[in-house]
């Protein structure tokens, strides 16, 4: 009876991470609306505020967070990018989705799983180079194993909802960051493919844990190239520093004839 109590809970559970822009509409008595054409809308009172500008504190900042709190707003730029913030009394200035409820963001918290060979699993955080303590917020189910509390959690799951395309990319080791950000859309082993075929035809790859690919041999390639370029400006150091002091050898010598020469016709006149 236990078990399939526990099976219904599980059966009945979504498996997700919500989109952080919805669930702040709600929390401050909104409702999040996607409208026919995708774009997306916070309703509050009858009025429709743009959902992102909303949330970053660009649209509706009577209606925010910090206003239900009674407390100051601040926008804050990150790479461009405006972040609300609360001020409280003190000074204490807090990014608004510190002070949203985890649980309203995360369904449900599942322990560490962790997988040997990332191709192989790729909806699992993998066991290598200490991935077993990455966050993987995009997942689906999301891991999310160190404290939610901290600036990489919320800007990773913010992350989640970014679209990218592969055109976008513009460093060809970045490709595989894009099942990090997207493992719903990207698979893994396909980008891996893609790597391998126009970037790294040596298959020596090694994946990094957010998905980003180094090919191994350009790394070899590379250590090889500059052990040859220290050598051969050592060498042309110790030249320059020869040829330096040849002259100077020369220099002394051409000096010590010509006095020389000169003492000489003096003694001779002198006579």
């Amino acid at each position: 009876m236990t078990f399939l109590v526990i099976l219904l809970i599980l059966v009945n559970n979504t498996f997700s991470l919500r989109n952080p822009i919805a669930v702040y509409c709600e929390y401050v008595g909104g409702k999040f609306y996607l409208a026919d054409n995708g774009s997306t809308y916070c309703i509050i009172n009858g009025i429709y505020f743009d959902a992102e500008k909303f949330y970053r504190g660009l649209e509706g900042l009577e209606y925010s967070l910090c206003n239900k709190l009674n407390l100051s707003p601040k926008i804050e730029y990150v790479a461009d990018y405006p972040e609300l913030h609360c001020v409280f009394p003190n000074g204490t200035q807090v990014l608004v989705d510190y002070l949203l409820p985890i649980e309203l963001l995360q369904d449900l918290f599942l322990e560490n799983k962790t997988c040997s060979n990332l191709l192989e699993c790729q909806n699992e955080p993998w066991l290598y180079q200490g991935c077993s303590n990455y966050n993987y917020p995009c997942f689906d189910p999301p891991y999310i194993i160190n404290p939610p509390n901290d600036i990489y959690y919320w800007r990773s799951m913010a992350g989640c909802y970014r679209n990218i395309s592969i055109e976008d990319i513009k460093n060809p080791e970045e490709l595989g960051t894009l099942w990090y950000i997207n493992p719903k859309q990207y698979n893994l082993t396909y980008l891996y493919n893609i790597f391998i075929e126009k970037f790294c035809p040596s298959g020596k790859v090694n994946i990094e844990c957010n998905g980003r690919f180094v090919c191994l041999e350009k790394k070899e390639d590379n250590e090889i190239s500059q052990i040859m370029y220290n050598y051969t400006s050592n060498i042309t150091r110790l030249k320059q520093e020869a040829n330096r002091d040849l002259t100077g050898i020369i220099i002394g010598l051409i000096t010590f004839l010509i006095g020389s020469i000169l003492l000489i016709i003096y003694i001779v006149k002198k006579k």
